[in-house]
C-alpha cells in the first residue's frame, strides 16, 4: 500500500509583522482532513502546539527530517501545507515563521527552495506543495516569483498558490479560515476528493469558487493558481490509490478493469469515432494508477485531438519590425535585420525573428511512421508534441557562421576540415569552441550574442509551418532547400535507401561519393529568410540533451546535469529523415566533428 505523509504549518502570531487570526485553524483543519483520509503521519506546527511551535528552529528541524530521515517510494505521497506570511528578497521566496521579518528574510525565514529540495530528497513520487501565503501585509509575493515557479516545475511538484501575483490572500472572519484553504477543503471533502481528481480539475474548481467567495464576502479579488508540470503531473490523481476495478464507464462495453476500458478506447480510435475515443481515453487518465497506462492515454488523447481539429498552419510570420516595451516603457521598434561589420569586409547578417508560439516536437502518429520506416526507435525523442511560447523577439544568423567570420573574430586559425573558403560554413568546432567565439564576438561588438535555445531554433526553422519541412511534406523537394547526402557529393544518391539496405556502411558510402560542405546561402531560404536551416552542417544549440520533451520547453535553454548538448538541422552527410524541422540529436560539448558548426542569436 502507498504511504502518505504530510507537514502542516499555520502561523498566527508574528513578533515583527501583523499577526493573523486563522492561519492556525487552516493548518489544523488540513491536518484533520489528511488524517481522516489515509495519511499515516501528519505533523502539525502551530501556535500552542507543545514542541511544535512554528518557530524557525523547529521548522528547519522538521524540514531537515523530511530530507534526511523520511524515506518514501515512487508510489508514496508527501504533502506540505503552509498558512501564514510570505516574502521575497533578492529573487528568493521565503515563508515567515513566528519571529520572521520581511526586513531580514534571509536570516529569519525559510527559503522555499529549501522546502523543495527536502521534498525531492524524501523519494516520494507524488509531491504536493500548498502555500496559503501573503495575507495583506508583505507586497510582491503573490503566487511566487519566477524562481519558485521554475523550482517546482523542474522538481515535478504539484503546487497550489493561494493567489495571483499582485493579489492578497484573505481571511474570512465568519468562517474563521483563509478563503483559499476553506475553498480547498470544501473541494477535497466533496466531489474533488484527491483520489478522484487531478490538478487540472482542482485548479478549475478553485479558480471559479475562491474568487466568487472573496468577491461576495469582501468585495475583493483573489484567484488561486496551480502549477503541475510536466503534463503527467497535471492529469494524475492528487492522491493515487491501488489500481481498482472501474465500473459503469459511459461508452464502454466493459465494466471490469482499466485494460478493458483501454481496449474500448483503442477500438473507438481505430474506427475514427473521435468524440467517443476522447471520452474513453479521458476516463483512462482519470481512473488508471499505472503511470504507463496514463502516459499511453495522454498520448492517444493528443492524437485524437489532432484528428478532430487539425492544427491550422498559422500564417507564416514575416520578419517585419516588432514593437516591444523598453525599460522606460516607451515603444521601441526593432529593425527587421541587423548587419555586424567584423572587419576586412566581413559581415555578419542577422534576421529579426518575431515573438509568437508554435507546436514543438512531433505527433505520435508521425513518430510511429518514422520508426516503422527506419526500423529505429530513436525518433521517440521528438515526443510529446507541445506548444511553446516565444515571449521575446530575437535576431538569428541569416546564414551559418562561416570560415571567414570565424577567422575575423578568432584570428587566422581556421579549425575546419574542409578549408574551402570564406563563404563556407566553419565546422569541426565544439560547443566549447563556440562559447569562446561568442565571448570574443561580444567583446568585439559590445552586443550580446549567444547560441540559440533548442526552442528558438525549431521556431525559427519552422517559420510558422507545422509540416515535416518548412516547404511541406515532400522530401523530394529537399534538394531545393538543403545540401544533404543525396546532393552534396559528386553523384546523386538515394541516402534513405542506402540507410535501409546498408546502414552499417552508410558513412563510408556517403563520404566515398565526395560528399562535403557547400557555400552558405546557395539554396532557397525559409519563410523568415533564413538559409541552410536544413543540411550543410549540424548546428549547436545552447540546451542540454534530454531524450524526450516530458519536461516541456520554453524559450530559455533547457539545462540539466548531463554532459550532452543538442545539435539541430542535419548536415551534408544526413538523409532526408534527419533534416526535418523536428529532428534532434546531440554531441558532447568538447567534441569536434567535420559535420557540426553553428549559427548565432543576438539579443535585441
Amino acid at each position: 500500500m502507498p504511504r502518505n505523509v504530510a507537514i502542516t504549518i499555520g502561523v498566527n502570531h508574528y513578533q515583527y509583522e501583523r499577526s493573523l487570526e486563522f492561519a492556525g485553524n487552516d493548518a489544523k483543519a488540513m491536518q484533520s482532513y489528511l488524517q481522516r483520509n489515509g495519511f499515516e503521519e501528519v505533523i502539525l506546527y502551530a501556535d500552542g502546539e507543545k514542541d511544535y511551535q512554528p518557530e524557525l528552529t523547529n521548522l528547519l528541524i522538521g524540514i531537515k527530517r523530511i530530507s534526511n530521515t523520511v524515506r518514501l517510494g515512487k508510489e508514496d505521497s508527501f504533502w506540505f501545507f503552509f498558512s501564514g506570511h510570505g516574502g521575497r528578497q533578492e529573487g528568493r521566496d521565503y515563508l515567515l515563521p513566528t519571529y520572521g521579518s520581511s526586513q531580514t528574510l534571509e536570516r529569519s525565514a525559510i527559503a522555499i527552495e529549501e522546502v523543495v529540495r527536502a521534498l525531492r530528497r524524501c523519494g516520494a513520487g507524488n509531491l504536493v506543495l500548498i502555500l496559503d501565503a501573503c495575507r495583506n501585509v508583505i507586497p510582491n509575493y503573490g503566487k511566487g516569483s519566477h524562481q519558485t515557479l521554475e523550482l517546482v516545475k523542474q522538481a515535478g511538484i504539484i503546487t497550489l498558490f493561494s493567489c495571483e501575483p499582485g493579489q492578497k490572500s484573505y481571511e474570512l472572519k465568519d468562517l474563521k479560515q483563509g478563503a483559499f484553504t476553506y475553498g480547498l477543503l470544501q473541494a477535497l471533502e466533496g466531489e474533488y476528493h484527491p483520489s478522484r481528481c487531478n490538478a487540472q480539475q482542482l485548479s478549475k474548481y478553485l479558480r471559479e469558487t475562491v474568487p466568487n467567495l472573496v468577491a461576495e464576502k469582501l468585495k475583493s479579488q483573489q484567484c488561486p493558481y496551480v502549477i503541475a508540470e510536466p503534463i503527467e503531473k497535471a492529469t494524475q490523481m492528487l492522491l493515487p490509490v491501488p489500481q481498482r476495478v472501474v465500473t459503469n464507464i459511459p461508452g464502454s462495453s466493459h465494466n471490469t478493469d482499466i485494460k478493458s476500458l483501454m481496449w474500448d478506447a483503442m477500438v473507438a480510435t481505430q474506427q475514427q469515432q473521435w468524440q467517443q475515443a476522447e471520452k474513453l481515453w479521458e476516463q483512462v487518465v482519470i481512473h488508471a494508477n499505472d503511470p504507463k497506462d496514463r502516459q499511453q492515454a495522454l498520448e492517444q488523447l493528443r492524437y485524437v485531438g489532432s484528428q478532430q481539429v487539425k492544427a491550422p498552419e498559422f500564417a507564416s510570420p514575416k520578419p517585419e519590425a516588432v514593437v516591444l516595451k523598453s525599460e522606460e516603457k516607451a515603444a521601441k521598434t526593432l529593425p527587421k535585420s541587423l548587419v555586424e561589420e567584423l572587419g576586412n569586409g566581413v559581415k555578419l547578417e542577422m534576421i529579426l525573428i518575431p515573438k509568437g508560439n508554435f507546436l514543438m516536437g512531433n505527433t505520435d502518429e508521425e513518430v510511429a511512421r518514422l520508426i516503422k520506416e527506419s526500423g529505429d526507435d530513436w525518433y521517440n525523442c521528438e515526443k510529446p508534441l507541445h506548444r511553446v511560447e516565444i515571449t521575446e523577439a530575437f535576431y538569428l544568423g541569416k546564414f551559418q557562421v562561416t570560415q571567414g567570420q570565424w577567422q575575423a573574430v578568432m584570428g587566422d586559425d581556421n579549425p575546419s576540415h574542409f578549408k574551402k573558403g570564406d563563404d563556407y560554413p566553419v565546422e569541426q568546432v565544439s560547443w566549447d569552441d563556440c562559447q569562446k567565439f561568442l565571448e570574443k564576438l561580444n567583446q568585439k561588438t559590445g552586443k550580446q550574442y549567444r547560441l540559440p535555445s533548442e526552442a528558438e531554433w525549431e521556431y525559427a526553422c519552422r517559420a510558422g509551418t507545422t509540416r515535416r519541412y518548412y516547404f511541406g511534406d515532400n522530401a523530394e523537394q529537399l534538394g531545393d532547400y538543403a545540401w544533404f547526402a543525396d546532393n552534396s557529393g559528386d553523384k546523386r544518391l538515394d541516402s534513405a535507401e542506402i540507410w535501409r539496405i546498408d546502414s552499417a556502411n552508410y558513412g563510408g558510402r556517403i563520404t566515398g561519393n565526395n560528399c562535403r560542405i557547400h557555400p552558405v546561402g546557395q539554396k532557397k531560404p525559409n519563410q523568415f529568410g533564413l538559409y541552410d536551416m536544413y543540411g550543410n552542417i549540424w548546428e549547436w544549440c545552447e540546451d542540454s540533451w534530454e531524450d524526450s520533451y516530458k519536461i516541456s520547453r520554453n524559450q530559455k535553454p533547457f539545462v540539466n546535469s548531463g554532459a550532452k548538448k543538442v545539435i539541430r538541422g542535419g548536415s551534408w552527410i544526413s538523409n532526408p529523415r534527419n533534416c526535418r524541422s523536428a529532428y534532434r540529436n546531440y554531441n558532447t560539448p568538447g567534441v569536434r566533428n567535420y559535420s557540426v558548426g553553428f549559427r548565432v542569436v543576438c539579443v535585441p
